[in-house]
Parts: C-alpha cells; structure tokens; sequence
C-alpha cells in the first residue's frame, strides 16, 4: 500500500483486497486506507460473508470492529451467519448481531436518561430560584410530565432507527450452493 495500491481495486470477480484477506492484521491494514469492509463481489458476497465461508473468526472480527455490515444480504438473499462454517464464526456473528441490535438500545436510553435528568434539574432550578412559581404538587407533575415526554420521544426515535432483522431461512437452492461452496474452490 506505501507503493501505491489499489485498496479497492477488483478481479473479474469483483474481489476486493479485503475479500482475500486471510489475517486479521492485514484487514485492519486494508481498512485504515481506507478499503470499503461492505464492497460487494460479482455473487453480492463482502468481505464479512467470506470470512463466515471461510471459518476466519479473526478475520470476522475484524470486520465487524470495522464496522462490517451483519446483515448484508448476498444473490441468494445469506446473511454471513448463513453462511458460517464453523460453530465459533457463527456464534461470534450470532453474539455481534445482538450486540447491534441493542447499541440502539442502549445509547437511546441512556441519552434519554441523560435528557430527562437535565430537563429535570433544569426546572428544579427555575422552579428553586423562583422563575417559576407553582404549587409542590404541580412541580412533581411538571417534572415526571418532563421525563414521561423524553423517555417517549427517545422510544420514537429508537423505532425509527432500529436495525432490520436479518432472515436466516434457507431454501433448497441456497443449501445446494452453500455445499458446493466448500466443494468448489473459492469463487
């Protein structure tokens, strides 16, 4: 790469460097140069599917620390958890695809906690330094009312940005080509 190579440059396969990355080392390497973890080969396989294919965890994980796509879809409509041969490969990616799903989650609500203490504390403060001025029962109502319309906003959000889950059926076509793939050489 310090001689000037191509990071995205693609074979008649449409293969990228980083689909034929056999070391975790060099995936990072590709990547810090800015090699696209996502790129789709001619099958719409990535990186991340060959790593699955290829029972690579290191490799795996990687790409998912790169921020590798879980759920991209290949021609035959796998998952790269469709795809792994090997027991740990697809647990790693079972375990990485909860971990995505509840980052969402997570940052949403603790935003939202964040939100609501200080939308709290901020009317405590106009309420204790007489900017406002109301009755202790309304002030507690004030308050939960505040933090009822946070947390839901923040729900809102959450819904509108979570991830899809991914479909793992497999029919009788895709298992064909998931058994010749680990006859045939790779594609």
């Amino acid at each position: 790469m310090a001689a000037g190579a191509d990071v995205h440059a693609q074979n008649e396969h449409d293969n990228t460097p980083l689909h034929c990355a056999a070391n975790a080392e060099v995936v990072k390497a590709l990547v810090k140069a800015g090699a696209n973890v996502n790129a789709k080969d001619k099958y719409g396989e990535t990186p991340l599917h060959w790593a699955a294919k290829h029972a690579n965890i290191d490799v795996a994980k990687a790409l998912v620390a790169a921020g590798a796509d879980i759920h991209a879809k290949n021609q035959d409509g796998n998952t790269p958890i469709d795809l792994a041969m090997e027991i740990k490969v697809k647990q790693f990616l079972e375990t990485a695809e909860k971990m995505q799903f509840l980052k969402p989650i997570i940052i949403c609500t603790f935003v939202c906690l964040i939100t609501a203490t200080l939308e709290t504390g901020v009317a405590a403060f106009l309420i204790t330094n007489g900017v406002l001025l109301v009755q202790p029962f309304p002030i507690t109502l004030a308050i939960f009312a505040i933090a009822a319309i946070t947390l839901t906003a923040g729900m809102v959000a959450h819904q509108a940005f979570k991830p899809n889950k991914p479909s793992t059926k497999i029919d009788a076509t895709q298992t064909s080509r998931s058994s010749n793939s680990t006859i045939s050489s790779v594609h």
